[in-house]
């Protein structure tokens, strides 16, 4: 395969299935589009690009949660020779009007109620977009429907149509570029990554040579589609012939047991929030099965870790019991779930070690936008915990002086879109570097251990890798996730999001007053408790690397996109703008606090409520 355009006719010349695609409506009804639905809603939309007289290599962007249209529109694009510009549905009216304008896209592919809003204010300011498609079935003067186009005869044959394609997959040029997708920008402005067919093809071939997935007939796509991780991971399932379901990743619960997927890309948030409800069961049960509930548990992760040596003998009564009494309820509420591929950020061993002792295939992957994404990825079996696997057959990877990953070969970008200067300091003889810290170990599996840019330089001229600091916080059991800081300041301090429902019941248990979600206030005796917790779960940090002061914050402040990508990773700058005040207050006053409900803006406004956040 050598471009998207030969997967497409790979495809359409499969055996037809009536569900190839599904997607889950809000009335609760499945909708199914059929192979032969898909070949005709592709071939739709590349009639519609042609007849605006798009030419090979111009832009066209598709805005859109994911449905079964956002690959329809994906391949129609492709088959047309123009180049996609993905936009994730949760996109900010200023993120998406700079990608289409940096982009220049003629044209926008999309459905949503929020996306219709903001392209009809956007429209009349961007001069080179041409013209507008809903990939639902809304209606409206400003834009076409592709259920329209659909519905239309076309001029020519259907077959015709498909025999001119067919034509164009033996001519087309694989190192034409087939997507500019703009990175999420946890540090500044995105930038337009321009990858060719060649890049995602490669990629293509070398994983699925390691996704061997046995048996798997529907996969469920949760993921963002323009992120190039879940995209990457789509192309394999229409190669290997598997139905793809469609979804939102806070809908799990209802989706598994709807579309009962075998496999499931997904991010470490996912999978921590699944542990984290495992854990939040079991605290509710009386303390002898409680107590019980935490052995099996132990036992059966010990066994999985590489570390396990003697240790697993003594923990198989252990696994034994919770393969039989606590892993059994776990996989039936994943609805026969059995593969689980997880990419996109740094993964806590312990939580994979959870899901390799319960039975689940995990195979965990690395890469970046720039390289088209995937650079190593763990086979299928019981070795690798812990790392991200073996580079890709060839895929070169090395480690530079300062521990920086380096990596060259087939998948790595053409460049950045409109970007020479950028382009070049990304490249160091010929190397792409990567921007994060890592380590082969004896076998050649990659390790990532942060990113080099999370580095913090402390007044006293030590240097602190905020990321190793915080996932050394999350082994507490208080803590569900926190964020270092302390860059030229004295020591380090912390904003921690805590697990609040153990917060209260340690309260209640003293009859202490609870936290009030108007007031800042901590009570002694918690915030005493949280760093007698703090300091007893992070025996292995060096002095300079512990927790001087922290401060609370809830959950929902983290839904701010202003301040986290789509896929939950931190803008670092973006927090540290946002919380200056509170983040100030720390390293004034040295009694803990709750920030509580409000956060100042990033440019200089009124404080917003969590409430408004969340929305």
């Amino acid at each position: 395969m050598r471009t998207l355009i030969e997967l497409f006719v790979q495809i359409a010349d499969a055996p037809p299935r009536d569900d190839l695609l599904t997607f889950g409506r809000s009335d609760g009804r499945v909708m199914s589009c059929s192979t032969a639905g898909f070949v005709a809603g592709v071939l739709a939309v590349r009639r519609y690009l042609q007849e605006l007289g798009l030419q090979a290599g111009d832009r066209v962007a598709i805005w859109s949660a994911n449905r079964p249209e956002w690959h329809i529109a994906d391949f129609g694009c492709h088959i047309a020779g123009v180049v996609v510009v993905p936009l994730y549905a949760t996109a900010p009216l200023a993120q998406v009007e700079f990608v289409l304008a940096h982009s220049d896209a003629q044209a926008v592919l999309f459905a949503g109620d929020a996306q219709s809003a903001v392209l009809q204010e956007l429209r009349k300011r961007l001069p080179s977009l041409r013209s507008l498609m809903a990939l639902d079935d809304r209606s409206a003067t400003w834009h076409e429907r592709l259920c329209d186009r659909m519905s239309w005869n076309p001029g020519l044959p259907e077959l015709e149509d498909l025999e001119s394609v067919r034509y164009l997959a033996q001519t087309a040029d694989a190192d034409a570029l087939a997507s500019i997708v703009y990175t999420s920008g946890t540090t500044g402005q995105p930038k337009g990554v321009m990858l060719t067919h060649a890049n995602i093809c490669f990629n293509l071939r070398q994983c699925i040579q390691r996704l061997e997935f046995r048996s798997v007939d529907r996969a469920l796509s949760v993921l963002p589609l323009a992120h190039v991780f879940e995209r990457l991971l789509c192309y394999g399932y229409f190669a290997s012939g598997i139905a793809i379901a469609y979804g939102d990743p806070h809908d799990l619960k209802k989706l598994l047991p709807l579309h009962r997927p075998g496999v499931m890309g997904c991010v470490p948030r996912i999978l921590e929030k699944i542990l984290e409800s495992v854990h939040a069961e079991i605290d509710l049960q009386p303390q002898p099965r409680r107590r019980l509930a935490r052995w099996m548990l132990s036992a059966s992760t010990r066994r999985v870790m590489p570390e396990g040596g003697s240790h697993r003998l003594s923990a198989l009564p252990g696994s034994i019991l919770a393969k039989a009494l606590l892993f059994r309820r776990v996989r039936s509420k994943l609805a026969g779930l059995e593969y689980l591929v997880c990419g996109g950020a740094y993964l806590d061993p312990a939580v994979e070690a959870f899901f390799r002792a319960a039975g689940f295939f995990f195979l965990q992957g690395y890469g970046l936008t720039e390289t088209s994404p995937v650079i190593a990825l763990n086979r299928i079996g019981p070795d690798g915990l812990g790392t991200v696997g073996h580079p890709l057959h060839g895929v070169e990877v090395r480690i530079d002086e300062s521990g920086q990953i380096l990596t060259r070969g087939p998948h790595v970008m053409k460049g950045y879109f409109k970007d020479p200067e950028a382009t070049a300091e990304s490249m160091r003889d010929g190397w792409f570097q990567t921007g994060d810290l890592g380590a082969l170990d004896s076998s050649g599996r990659l390790q990532v251990k942060g990113r080099a840019k999370d580095t913090i330089v402390l007044s006293t001229g030590k240097k602190v890798s905020s990321s190793h600091v915080e996932q050394a916080l999350t082994h507490c059991e208080l803590i569900q996730s926190a964020v270092v800081l302390g860059n030229h300041r004295k020591f380090l301090s912390a904003v921690i999001v805590p697990f609040w429902e153990k917060i209260q019941e340690f309260a209640r248990a003293r009859n202490l007053p609870p936290l009030q979600a108007g007031s800042d206030e901590v009570h002694p005796e918690i915030a005493s408790w949280i760093s007698s917790e703090i300091a007893r779960c992070c025996p292995e940090l060096a002095e300079h690397e512990r927790i001087k002061r922290f401060c609370l914050l809830h959950e929902e402040a983290l839904l701010d996109p202003e301040i986290v990508t789509p896929t939950q990773k931190l803008r670092r700058s973006a927090f540290e703008a946002v919380y200056k005040n509170w983040i100030d207050r720390m390293y004034s006053d040295a009694v803990p606090f709750l920030i509580a409900g409000r956060a100042m803006s990033a440019t200089g406004g009124q404080p917003k409520s969590l409430q408004e956040l969340h929305k």
